[in-house]
């Protein structure tokens, strides 16, 4: 889908490649945690969390750093089926924005 709606370059068609890698990569993982459960028994047979859920973690902020060098729009949360987005662009003018009105805002607090 994204090839048939845009042109992409060598580079991007490898970043392409590899955001669908992590995804195919995090299906698996959470496919795991779903069969084995949250945790997972240690060496001393204690319980704890199981190692794909820090796997997820870093595997949806690979993700995220793929699509933000790509510049695919992300979903809003909680947007209705996911039909809202935002750019890169649009969250970064956002962060920055609210940035500004934090610290004009801290300041006139203590004026």
């Amino acid at each position: 889908m994204v090839t048939s709606e845009w042109e992409c370059s060598a580079t991007e068609l490898e970043l392409l490649a590899q955001a669908c890698r992590t995804l195919d990569e995090l299906d698996v993982l959470r496919r795991a945690v779903a069969k084995e459960g949250a945790t997972v028994a240690g060496s001393q047979g204690q319980r704890r969390a199981h190692p794909a859920l820090s796997e997820l973690r870093l595997g949806r902020g690979e993700l995220r750093r793929l699509l933000d060098a790509l510049g695919i729009p992300q979903p809003l949360a909680g947007a209705a089926g996911g039909e809202g987005v935002v750019s890169l662009t649009s969250r970064r003018a956002s962060k920055a924005a609210t940035a500004r009105w934090e610290k004009q805002r801290g300041s006139s607090s203590h004026a």
